[in-house]
């Protein structure tokens, strides 16, 4: 990722405008969105499964609104798996991201989902001094910011743009009021805030496989002879072709398993994430790990943590079920599942380099990741 400056003139943002085919203009033509009713929590809507199919096959990103009262839970197409689904909130007495929107509906959503993903300002001051409120505002505000991280991030992907949003967020935990939060306007979600690094990285996962990623511990986070800083990590697995309209509550046929793992003598230990599911009932593990949902985001701080050894790894495994459903007799013939990382890593004292000491660290392992648009103008006879 690209090093936020220590100060910075504010930037224009801009969307950017996608020709969507006949399928998707067919599909949205005769509905209006959102549909008024709520959906089933045990059930994805065909309309979320219909766009989330065309989002997958175009390459697209969708932005949808989660719906507005009377109701009690989100409407369709806010079930979306592939979209940003946004929610409303307040602002407090100055001018921040503040409490729920009395108006916009909450979630979460069918069969795992954490909806809605993201939530910003709802309300809007019209003509007259009128103010009017509507979860359709909260939308179009994150729209422009999606278009242009994805316009900013080199080989950019929609999930990629997702975790990057969600990852930026000033949510600790998800809340299905608020998703994950608001992007933060402390730094953009394409670059690392003062006392941070960020990595991004894509991978194809083969299900049963376990998967690892080493990375050096930066000095600063080590400095005392013991581990300290904050962490946050947020992953996201596209699981197509592994979803199904017709199996309820087990929409998604795959989930994603990720941590950020230290060493502790001759094993070793989850610093960020990982609930040992194996230990807990399902009905717990869905409850308190959500741990079917494509999208895993754990953070903590951390301190005084002991370990062993120059390095922190990342582990990742995709677990597979209903085959049958699918044809396949085995998970080795599960296509391989494409699935995006962020992970960020810091004291938060900018006086602490952590971003240069991982880079020089990582070396040519690691490039930037954000694509320059900066333009010189030459003002010369004018």
């Amino acid at each position: 990722m690209k090093r936020a400056p220590r100060s910075r003139q504010r930037h224009d943002l801009y969307a950017k405008y996608h020709d969507y085919d006949s399928e998707i203009s067919d599909l949205l033509g005769e509905c209006g969105l959102n549909q008024p009713y709520s959906c089933d929590l045990e059930a994805v809507s065909a309309l979320g499964h219909d766009i989330a199919m065309l989002a997958r096959k175009h390459v697209v990103l969708p932005i949808i609104s989660i719906g507005n009262k009377p109701g009690t839970r989100l409407q369709p197409p806010g079930d979306c798996e592939a979209a940003i689904t946004v929610g409303g909130r307040v602002h407090d007495d100055n001018g921040n991201p503040g409490g729920e929107c009395p108006v916009s509906l909450c979630g979460p959503g069918p069969s795992s989902m954490l909806k809605p993903d993201l939530s910003h300002f709802s309300h809007v001051r019209a003509l007259g001094g009128v103010v009017i409120r509507g979860s359709s505002f909260a939308t179009s505000l994150t729209s422009p910011l999606a278009a242009h991280t994805m316009e900013r991030v080199r080989e950019a992907s929609p999930d990629l743009v997702k975790a990057l949003l969600l990852h930026n967020s000033d949510g600790m935990n998800f809340d299905p009021a608020l998703g994950f939060g608001t992007p933060t306007a402390a730094s953009l979600p394409w670059e690392c805030k003062p006392g941070f690094v960020t990595l991004q990285w894509r991978a194809s996962l083969r299900p049963s496989a376990n998967y690892y990623w080493e990375l050096p511990i930066p000095d600063s986070l080590k400095k005392s002879g013991k581990l300290k800083g904050t962490g946050t990590l947020t992953a996201i697995v596209n699981p197509h072709p592994m979803v199904t309209d017709y199996a309820g509550p087990n929409y998604f046929s795959v989930r994603l398993e990720t941590a950020l793992q230290y060493q502790r003598g001759a094993s070793f230990k989850n610093l960020l994430g990982g609930l040992d599911t194996g230990k807990v009932t399902e009905q717990e593990a869905r409850a308190t790990d959500h741990k079917w949902s494509p999208i895993r985001q754990h953070q903590k701080s951390f301190q005084r943590v002991g370990f062993d050894g120059d390095i922190l790894r990342i582990r990742a495994r995709i677990y597979a079920r209903d085959l049958y459903l699918y044809g396949y007799s085995g998970n080795q013939e599960i296509p391989e599942m494409e699935t995006v990382f962020v992970l960020s890593l810091g004291t938060g004292d900018e006086n602490d380099d952590v971003y240069n000491e991982l880079r020089d660290q990582l070396g040519a392992f690691v490039e930037t990741a954000v694509v320059e648009t900066d333009i010189d103008v030459d003002n010369e006879g004018f």
